[in-house]
């Protein structure tokens, strides 16, 4: 697992079913339940919200991509986005970002 040691908080960059399937995995690498998740409607960020809670994670919706690069440990991107989606507004924590799998 490409991920730090210890993560106090999960960022979901999308909210369909790949998004579940990866936050579902890492249920059984890490013992984090607090999840951040971004997407690109509120609606479909709240469904997210609703049934990843129904499955114990503690899961708040974020008002803007970027917010997870500053509030999380560990980001997951599961979106078919052709142009950069994180990273836009953020610069002082990209020398704490490393690319994974």
């Amino acid at each position: 697992l490409f991920a730090p040691k210890e993560i106090q908080a999960i960022g979901i960059l999308g909210t369909g079913i790949q998004s579940r399937y990866q936050l579902r995995m890492l249920k059984s690498v890490t013992p984090c339940r607090s999840v951040i998740v971004w997407g690109r409607t509120v609606e479909k960020a709240n469904a997210f919200q609703a049934e990843m809670a129904q499955e114990g994670w503690d899961v708040s919706v974020a008002a803007k991509p970027d917010d997870l690069l500053t509030s999380c440990d560990l980001v997951v991107t599961t979106t078919y986005a052709r142009e950069a989606v994180l990273g836009c507004t953020v610069t002082s924590s990209r020398e704490n970002i490393r690319a994974g799998l």
